[in-house]
């Protein structure tokens, strides 16, 4: 009869009394005592000493005699007892995962169980894990917003102990330039020096690409060669930190909003060109910030803020400049304005303008006006006259001759700038330099306009972008020495990123006649290209596709010195590190189609 106890009656085992004692079943339960009391006595020479002579008995006869024999304790009674088993009080190894699971190999009868009747599912985004081919991986990549920026890691050392000086060199050789280690991304040329006996991760760096159809090819490539060094698995991560991301520590009510907020208004667009920044997706990432009610900020840019309350009004004050641009330039555009004249009525009211969270020192109510028009509508402002406008050499020439002459406009706009109408000043240049590019004088009086304008602003992007560009036209002006490329960094740049380039090297003018099918076929990586210079258009693939007019046979980082300018191409054909099955003349057409 089942029950819920195990009895022992009568026990004498070593220093036991004839004790007696009932143990609950299916619970935890520990012996606890003085050396000497009678623990191991109870646990391992009386309870576990039964049950294996029980179990042993139980078998057949044949069994028995393998197994030995096991004394009977010296005990009255004992009921309620299952098949035991015995631990040594000393740990079998060092490993911290081991467990009594694993030490008594019932664990591995687990994992067989669990593999079988089991669905195991991500612990994170909770969905079921399976195996996938290629594509599917690649289509789900493609899935990611279109132009979004992700590395694709192959995790190469998980969590073990080493210094990994001869990996890194290896990785080099191999043409990768980055790798994760133990969550930063470094140069392998500059990878930091390791504790030997503290355990780390690496992950290699096998592609940065941008999510969009046109890239679905390399993606493919990235993502078999990720899978290989990875041994089957491969790690995806977004480029660069998404404006709507932060980090909460709910036991420190400590908040990191990243870029997410600082002591300035936003760079909701940079002028250097970014894809467009989703306005209303800010306000929200700050919402949700404001109600988790923070007792600590730590932004990336700004001194950490303490006060729940202080906070919260500095999150909802910035969340409200952010609002009111992006509203305002709605309700603006609705009414059937352009990005120019938006750009001229938008402004934060007082109250937020004041803000000290808020000033034009990085960002621009008025930029950021632009990018919001540009990112529902375009580049169409909807006035039909810049649907075809006239080209700018032209609209010049008309309008300096209503000024009555070129000379005339001169004088204009030098007065302007005498008025410090620096602006109107710097405007009319454009004009005058359409007509005449190399007239000393505007070239003189422009520079003088964007000298003023950035000493007056405040705004550093601005204020630069003005001095650099006058300095441009300063003809005593030294630029710094560019670095040339050279071979050892040139090794290290992938193959299929250097032939990519190409693409948007090619000049019509010198290819609009053209129609070249070819291959490069690389004898130390066996890495295939098919290249279709198609009327000023290039084409690659990365696989052969039969009906090439030539094959053209190199070391990567041969190709990749003639396609940086380090080697001539003619002469590496003379010295034959690039050798040609076929037309050379077609593979001099395709070098001779691409330029600057």
């Amino acid at each position: 009869m089942e029950t819920d106890q195990i009895v022992v009656r009568g026990a004498r085992v070593h220093n036991l009394k004839n004790v007696h004692i009932e143990l609950p079943k299916n619970k935890l339960i520990c012996f606890t005592g003085v050396s000497g009391s009678g623990k191991s006595s109870m646990a391992f020479d009386t309870l576990y000493a039964e049950g294996q002579r029980r179990y042993i008995t139980s078998l057949s006869a044949y069994a028995r005699q393998f197994l030995g024999q096991v004394e009977k304790p010296d005990v009255d009674y004992i009921s309620g007892l299952a098949p035991t088993i015995s631990i040594a009080q000393k740990t079998a190894g060092n490993n911290p995962r081991s467990t009594v699971g694993t030490i008594t190999e019932i664990y591995d009868y687990l994992r067989i169980l669990f593999a079988r009747v089991g669905i195991p599912h991500c612990v994170s985004c909770h969905e079921p894990i399976g195996a996938q081919s290629r594509e599917q991986m690649t289509k789900r990549i493609l899935s990611l917003p279109t132009n979004s920026t992700i590395q694709l890691l192959a995790p190469i050392v998980q969590e073990r102990k080493g210094e990994y000086h001869e990996l890194f060199e290896e990785l080099q050789k191999s043409g990768y330039i980055r790798a994760r280690i133990d969550g930063a991304i470094f140069k392998l040329d500059e990878a930091p020096s390791l504790d030997r006996y503290s355990r780390h991760s690496i992950e290699v760096v096998v592609d940065r690409i941008s999510v969009k159809r046109s890239n679905e090819s390399r993606l493919i490539e990235a993502v078999e060669t990720a899978l290989r060094l990875g041994d089957g698995t491969f790690i995806l991560s977004m480029d660069e930190t998404n404006d709507q991301l932060f980090v909460w520590l709910p036991e420190k009510k400590a908040l990191f909003p990243g870029d997410n907020f600082y002591k300035t208004f936003p760079n909701l667009y940079t002028i250097r060109g970014t894809p467009y920044r989703d306005l209303a997706g800010w306000v929200s990432s700050l919402d949700k910030m404001r109600y988790l009610e923070p007792e600590h900020l730590i932004p990336s840019h700004t001194r950490p803020i303490s006060g729940k309350q202080e906070i919260y009004e500095k999150l909802t004050t910035y969340r409200d400049g952010i609002q009111y641009v992006h509203d305002q330039t709605i309700r603006m555009m609705n009414q059937g304005m352009g990005p120019d004249e938006i750009a001229e009525k938008i402004s934060l009211p007082k109250h937020l303008g004041d803000s000290p969270f808020l000033k034009e020192f990085y960002g621009s109510p008025e930029w950021s006006a632009r990018n919001v028009f540009s990112g529902y509508l375009g580049w169409f402002d909807g006035n039909p006259s810049t649907l075809k406008p006239l080209p700018k050499a032209e609209e010049a020439n008309n309008l300096i001759s209503i000024a009555g002459g070129w000379d005339n406009l001169f004088k204009i706009a030098e007065e302007s700038f005498k008025s410090e109408n620096y602006q109107w000043a710097l405007q009319l240049t454009d004009y005058l330099l359409l007509s005449k590019p190399d007239n000393k004088e505007s070239i003189v009086l422009r520079m003088s306009c964007l000298k003023a304008l950035g000493e007056k602003e405040s705004n550093p992007n601005s204020r630069y972008y003005y001095l650099s560009s006058a300095a441009l036209l300063d003809h005593n002006y030294q630029p710094n020495d560019i670095l040339a490329p050279t071979l050892e960094v040139v090794k290290k740049y992938p193959i299929e990123a250097m032939l990519e380039s190409l693409k948007v090297s090619v000049v019509p003018e010198k290819s609009i006649d053209k129609n070249i099918h070819l291959l490069f076929s690389f004898t130390d990586s066996g890495k295939k290209f098919s290249l279709f210079l198609r009327k000023g258009v290039l084409e690659i693939q990365p696989f052969e596709i039969p009906g090439s007019s030539v094959q053209v046979l190199a070391k990567e980082e041969d190709m990749k010195a003639v396609l940086t300018g380090l080697k001539s191409l003619p002469i590496s054909l003379v010295t034959g590190s690039i050798i040609v099955n076929g037309s050379k003349a077609d593979l001099l057409s395709l070098f001779s189609s691409v330029g600057s």
